[in-house]
């Protein structure tokens, strides 16, 4: 009981500022080293795959959770911010259970006119990239 107690603690230490500026460095890595989204340079490459990414997470974004956000407009690597507000929205809707989260991706899906099934697939495609940030947002939105 102890360990577990001293477990939780800790776990509880790893959810705050250090976790959130960890998960975006993270996140910031990934992007550049998959170089997605053209990895932040303004003129970068941008492969189809990048380019419905960059679409599906655009679709995604909620301005309701704007005081979520932990990168900004100012960040050096836009498509860091980008990401992170589509990951905000999946967090919110899984909270609030199945029928959110379908609801998100069929109106995703009517919004930039693509099959759910390619949804679904870019928005596991962020979330492989910010795993941790998705896992931070997920726990913040309990």
């Amino acid at each position: 009981m102890q360990s577990e107690l001293k477990w939780l603690a800790r776990s509880f230490e790893a959810l705050g500022p250090d976790h959130a500026s960890t998960a975006l460095g993270i996140l910031r890595d990934r992007i550049e080293a998959y170089e997605v989204l053209g990895a932040g340079e303004a003129e970068g490459r941008m492969s189809l795959r990048s380019a419905n990414l960059n679409r599906v997470a655009s679709a995604l974004r909620n301005s309701a959770h704007a005081d979520r956000f932990l990168s900004s407009n100012e960040d050096v690597d836009a498509s860091v911010h980008l990401i992170e507000q589509a990951i905000i929205s999946f967090a919110f809707a899984s909270r609030q259970g199945p029928k959110a989260v379908d609801a998100l991706i069929r109106q995703t899906s009517v919004k930039i006119g693509q099959d759910e099934r390619e949804i679904l697939a870019s928005l596991g495609e962020m979330i492989r990239l910010g795993r941790e940030l998705f896992i931070f947002h997920l726990i913040a939105a309990e």
